[in-house]
């Protein structure tokens, strides 16, 4: 769903128009930039998000141009429900759990698939590791 068709919904839900909205609605959107499909959801659509990130941004209520305050902790989870069929809210957990950790994700041991794409051969690549694995001992020793 568009950001502007969620932010349709919550003006008929809270009152105002959906401009009130659509700020809100554009963010939780903005990670099918980064990851373009629905995967894109594990960064804004779950609980941790719309509880601690959105009132950051936000701030915790504002007032729709009918002059009616609505909570924006309430709008990105009700974008959550629309997303999800109106079922649930995903925790951060739902999406994590099932995760195989890799050896990068460990402090740096090992390098994610993307960036060994950037070298012509595993020589050149192991070749750029062992230079970068020099430097920050030597960084380390200064």
């Amino acid at each position: 769903m568009e950001p502007y068709v969620h932010a349709e919904l919550s003006a008929k839900r809270f009152g105002g128009v959906p401009e009130n909205y659509l700020d809100i609605h554009i963010l939780m959107d903005s990670s099918k930039a980064a990851f373009p499909n629905n995967a894109h959801r594990v960064l804004t659509h779950n609980s941790w998000f719309c509880v601690t990130i959105l009132p950051k941004v936000f701030g915790h209520q504002r007032i729709n141009s009918d002059g009616k305050k609505y909570n924006v902790k309430d709008i990105g989870e009700y974008h959550c429900l629309e997303d999800f069929r109106m079922r649930f809210i995903p925790s951060v957990q739902d999406y994590l759990e099932n995760l195989v950790v890799q050896p990068w994700m460990n402090n740096g041991a090992g390098t994610p698939n993307r960036c060994k794409l950037m070298f012509k051969n595993k020589e050149e690549y192991e070749g750029f590791v062992s230079r970068e694995e020099n430097n920050i001992e030597q960084n380390v020793i200064d």
